[in-house]
């Protein structure tokens, strides 16, 4: 059973970054309100695009960087999935939220797919 969680800080963070760089594209679904199948995406696009933005913890989802160990099975098939389903899919790890100049001009290139 999946229980509604609360936008965390690192989300949050992200959200205000989507806010202010491309405002009123991205909506933050993460607590429930969007399904692909059996997995929940963190922002979905909202102005018909599909296009999704994951918001990954490091220590949750192994990031490569900060050398948690292998990536996740189920990480790899969420995204399978959804580029199944026809949608393009950004990572944000959670470090990456240090460097927010960085993190926009990542998502500015992503929305220019």
């Amino acid at each position: 059973i999946f229980r509604h969680k609360k936008i965390n800080k690192s989300e949050k963070v992200l959200r205000n970054l989507l806010s202010k760089t491309v405002s009123n594209k991205y909506k933050y679904v993460g607590n429930g309100k969007y399904w692909i199948i059996n997995f929940n995406p963190d922002f979905i696009n909202i102005n018909g695009q599909k296009k999704i933005i994951e918001l990954y913890g490091c220590y949750w989802h192994k990031c490569p960087k900060c050398k948690f160990g292998n990536k996740r099975t189920i990480d790899i098939g969420r995204i399978k999935t959804y580029k199944k389903y026809g949608y393009q899919t950004l990572i944000v790890w959670e470090h990456e939220l240090k460097n927010l100049d960085k993190v926009k001009t990542n998502i500015l290139k992503f929305n220019k797919k």
